[in-house]
């Protein structure tokens, strides 16, 4: 790994996604999501928050349905933010629109500890909540799979197939320096 790339995991996250033409995203801030904010005007990326994570998740959508070249992007918490967004995910869904959703969690350290809107398994489980309505699904360990799991998450939405894709990323880890993954041969 290279120890002078400095990025935080939002900022690479974004910036990843903007060059895969989402240069909007649609959010309800959040503490756990929080963190992306200050990220936006360096990725060039606009953050339009809207008033309800189900009103960003379908403003993805319709934005996917507008720029056919490109995916919509929404942000919102994990647990309740997540259950909020789920009617316009599987709206997506069933009509085939290219979307991804990030959920923020709590800090690992957290899960399974009944904290606030714990989505781990032990809580409402986001991943059980997204995997019926997503083709691809991931909690994101660390600040070091992003890179992996954000290129599957947008392999999946990006097919011709079209669906929607889920990532979960824990507090603790948007802040943390995200480096690009070792070249593989």
């Amino acid at each position: 790994m290279m120890d002078s790339f400095k990025q935080t995991a939002a900022n690479y996250l974004l910036k990843a996604l903007k060059k895969q033409g989402a240069k909007h995203m649609f959010l309800v801030p959040g503490g756990v999501v929080d963190s992306f904010l200050p990220e936006f005007d360096d990725a060039d990326v606009v953050g339009i928050v809207a008033a309800h994570e189900g009103g960003a998740a379908y403003m993805a959508d319709g934005y996917s349905r507008a720029r056919s070249d490109t995916l919509g992007v929404c942000i919102g918490i994990g647990g309740p933010g997540l259950t909020n967004m789920v009617t316009a995910i599987a709206t997506a869904y069933s009509d085939r629109e290219r979307i991804l959703v990030v959920a923020g969690r709590i800090p690992r350290t957290w899960l399974g500890r009944q904290a606030f809107q714990d989505s781990s398994s032990s809580g409402a489980s986001d991943v059980e909540i997204a995997r019926p309505i997503t083709v691809f699904t991931q909690e994101i360990p660390d600040a070091d799979g992003i890179p992996i799991f954000l290129r599957q998450a947008l392999r999946s939405t990006l097919t011709p197939d079209r669906a929607p894709a889920f990532i979960s990323v824990p507090l603790l880890q948007q802040p943390d320096p995200a480096r690009p993954p070792e070249p593989t041969l």
